[in-house]
């Protein structure tokens, strides 16, 4: 604690990350990849794509994710219909 008070530039730093989407999904993602590739002894990364966060900006964009949401379960096999 003493070292983050003489150093007020790394706790700006720190809270930024706290605020931060993308650095909450690293830290959500990576022990579970951890776990993962160590029980099939994989190396990479343990989901298909990369996490992105984008702004949703009008009411057919919404529409169109919240669409593509609903349907992943079916694309991927996992269910017959929503």
């Amino acid at each position: 604690m003493d070292t983050l008070c003489a150093a007020p530039e790394e706790i700006g730093r720190i809270r930024e990350r706290l605020g931060s989407m993308s650095a909450f999904m690293q830290h959500l993602k990576q022990p579970i990849a951890c776990q993962a590739n160590s029980d099939v002894q994989f190396r990479g990364h343990f989901f298909d794509q990369r996490f992105y966060s984008g702004a949703l900006l009008c009411e057919e964009a919404v529409l169109a994710a919240m669409t593509d949401v609903e349907l992943n379960p079916v694309r991927a096999h996992m269910a017959q219909d929503v």
